[in-house]
This record gives structure tokens, C-alpha cells and sequence, in this order.
């Protein structure tokens, strides 16, 4: 695979420091229940992931040039392995002009069933995506300038063994390769963390990309779901500073994005 290229010199990425009192904003907070609430009805609803009004027309735009080189490779996995299926990236987020990685575990249960989305997407109707859209919108962070993944890209029944992280940690690696711009990761829960630590060490050239490590918002207790979101919060209005800064504009102060454009909500 050809090398990446260098980016242009950028002005100091350096955040200017936000308020943040280590509580979840009430409104915040309400909304991303509301969310999770509206995700398991949805869910309840239909049996699976699928009621959102505008998959098929985003599945005709897996191929736009924002995310082709990340969904041939994706095809290229599938074509080699027809026993993991991985879903495809959502063409809703920046694609290959990402500046933030929001790094899951594995796909959720539904996506690759025939009633799922097939994509990896914030869409997907499931309490973890809806929590994961409402604190990104909160924090006024656009979804052009994210892309989503899992660490492990295809579905899991049971924690996965040595050889099976590895070959996660390898296709990590290549999809790394395909993403020149990326100022930060956010990885969610342990397993997120390590298999991308491996993947940044896999092969020449070594990747060191910057990380904010959070908790996997789908905790049940309430001491450490309140815990996950707070940290959750904070990675995110962290990720809008970085992307806001670089552009001029403060975070918060821009209410995002291709939210609008990308077709009702599960």
C-alpha cells in the first residue's frame, strides 16, 4: 500500500481551555437518555436496527469519493473471508478527510443480520449509537469530521482470541493507512484501546496518533454510566475544540453538519 503523504503544516492545534465543572450537563444528560430511550423503542419496534427511512439511499452512496478507498478495502475483506462480515462505512460521516476516530469494540448484533443496516453508523438503532450521536451533537462536533469504526470490524459472540485481535489489529492498521488527516482517536471501552495500540505498532512506518481512551457507554450501573458519559463528554467537546480551533470557530458554536441531510433517525 502506498505510503501516506505528508499534510500541509497546520496552525497550532493547541485547544483553548473549555468550562468544564465534571458534570453532566442536565440538558445534556436528558438528551442522551431521551436518545437511548428512543433507540430501544425503535429497536422494540421493529426487532432489529433497521427502521431508518433512508438506508437504501445511503447504501447507493457507499461508493462516494469521500469513503470509496475505505469501502473497496471493506469489499476486498468480504470478498476474502465471507465468514466475517463487515459493514460498511457510513458514507453520513467525513470518510477519508476524518479528523476524529470514534473507535468501537465490534458491530453491534443486529447490523449485519439481513433486517440490519449493513453500516457502521451512528444511525444504527441501539442505545450505544443513539448515546454516541447525542453527546457528539452536544458537543457541537460535526459528523463530516468524524469517522466511525469498530476495533474488531465484524460481528463477535465471545471475547476473541490472541490470533483473532491480531487480525483485527491488522485491518485496523490498513484502515489507518487510508485516513491521512486524523489530529485524534476516541476509543471506546478496553478492547478499542488495546487492539489499536497494536495496530499503531504492527509495521513500518509507526503511527503515533493522539487518544482519548473512554469508558463503553453501555455501562448498566449508575455510578459507572454517570462516570462513562461525563468522560464521554468531555472527549467529545475535547474533539470539537480540536477540529473548531483548527477552523476558527469555537466549539459548541456550530450546530453540525450532514445531520440534516442524512435521512430521518432510528
Amino acid at each position: 500500500m502506498a505510503p501516506l503523504q505528508k499534510r500541509p503544516a497546520r496552525r497550532s492545534s493547541a485547544v483553548p481551555a473549555l468550562p468544564l465543572n465534571g458534570l453532566l450537563d442536565k440538558t445534556t444528560n436528558d438528551a442522551v437518555d431521551e436518545a437511548a430511550r428512543s433507540a430501544d423503542a425503535a429497536v422494540e419496534r421493529t426487532g432489529d436496527g433497521s427502521a431508518h427511512a433512508g438506508w437504501s439511499q445511503r447504501r447507493q452512496q457507499l461508493h462516494a469519493p469521500h469513503v470509496a478507498t475505505l469501502n473497496d478495502l471493506v469489499r476486498r475483506w468480504r470478498d476474502a473471508d465471507p465468514s466475517r462480515p463487515v459493514p460498511w462505512f457510513d458514507p453520513a460521516d467525513g470518510g477519508t478527510a476524518a479528523r476524529i476516530m470514534l473507535l468501537l469494540e465490534a458491530p453491534g448484533p443486529r447490523t449485519m443480520t439481513s433486517a440490519g443496516s449493513g453500516l457502521c453508523s451512528e444511525d444504527n438503532a441501539d442505545p450505544t449509537n443513539a448515546v454516541i450521536r447525542a453527546q457528539r451533537q452536544a458537543a457541537g462536533l460535526p459528523r463530516t469530521s468524524c469517522v466511525k469504526w469498530n476495533a474488531l470490524p465484524w460481528p463477535i459472540a465471545s471475547p476473541p482470541k490472541a490470533a483473532e485481535t491480531a487480525a483485527a489489529a491488522e485491518h485496523l492498521r490498513q484502515v489507518l493507512q487510508l485516513l491521512p488527516n486524523l489530529d485524534l482517536v476516541i476509543t471506546f471501552g478496553a478492547r478499542a484501546l488495546s487492539v489499536l495500540g497494536l495496530a499503531s505498532t504492527l509495521a513500518e512506518p509507526t503511527r503515533a496518533l493522539p487518544v482519548l481512551a473512554v469508558p463503553h457507554p453501555s455501562q448498566r450501573n449508575t455510578h459507572a454510566r454517570y462516570e462513562a458519559l461525563s468522560r464521554l463528554q468531555r472527549a467529545f467537546v475535547h474533539a470539537a475544540g480540536v477540529v473548531g480551533h483548527d477552523e476558527g470557530v469555537h466549539p459548541r458554536t456550530t450546530r453540525t453538519d450532514a445531520d440534516s441531510a442524512s435521512g430521518s433517525r432510528a
